[in-house]
């Protein structure tokens, strides 16, 4: 499944996959709104995009077995950052390692909290979804195509 993604990643964006984007800040507010203004024009394209981003990723998905997590019934996601479920951290671990090798971005799930070592020794319950998914989840490439 990997190597497939891997070629429908580069297909989708192209060669330059990669997580990261550029931001301004200006040191003025009015350069700050007027950069406001400029994004919130912008903004129903760019959401556009990511829905089809993230169509494109579902129906992957649908092809060759994934499990792309989708927005729930009676939503509308915004798709900021999209995700595939593996079976198990086995499967993810492999699919991690192949897509960072052929260059493409992708990431476990965010450390869940109670790991962290600041709140090692806090008080938390059972955790089986938490634990579940951090050991199963996959941030894909999401940027919006423009």
């Amino acid at each position: 499944m990997s190597e497939a993604f891997i070629r429908f990643a580069r297909e989708l964006y192209g060669e330059a996959i990669d997580s990261t984007f550029v931001s301004s800040v200006g040191a003025f507010v009015t350069e700050n709104a007027a950069f406001g203004v400029a994004q919130m024009e912008r903004l129903p394209g760019l959401l556009a995009s990511k829905r089809k981003v993230a169509a494109a990723y579902a129906q992957w998905c649908g092809a060759h077995g994934g499990a792309f997590v989708a927005e729930p019934a009676g939503a509308h996601s915004n798709y900021w950052l999209n995700a595939l479920r593996l079976r198990n951290e086995t499967e993810r671990d492999a699919f991690l390692a192949a897509t960072h090798q052929a260059g493409v971005m992708t990431r476990p799930l965010w450390t869940p909290m109670h790991r962290l070592p600041m709140y090692a020794a806090c008080r938390r319950g059972v955790l089986p979804a938490t634990e579940r998914l951090a050991s199963t989840l996959v941030n894909i490439p999401s940027s919006a195509r423009t």
